[in-house]
């Protein structure tokens, strides 16, 4: 099976979606584990609000954005121009 095929069987399948998002999160949690070891700043979504956390835990709102995010079924299909 070529890789591509099979990310979109992780994509599509239900079983499937729940394990990519459970290995998303720890990688996630893993990344961020790592950057405040190092020292290093960190950005993410809170709400509608961008947040930069840097290394003293201190947190800047960078930028706030509208909530335009729509619902997406899984196993839809949309192109990305």
């Amino acid at each position: 099976m070529k890789k591509n095929a099979s990310i979109s069987y992780a994509e599509d399948t239900k079983k499937q979606h729940k394990i990519l998002g459970s290995l998303a999160k720890k990688a996630t949690v893993k990344a961020v584990k790592k950057a405040k070891r190092s020292d290093l700043s960190i950005t993410f979504l809170d709400g509608q609000r961008i947040i930069k956390e840097g290394p003293s835990g201190r947190q800047t709102t960078i930028s706030i954005i509208a909530n335009n995010r729509r619902k997406v079924e899984i196993g839809s299909k949309e192109k990305i121009s």
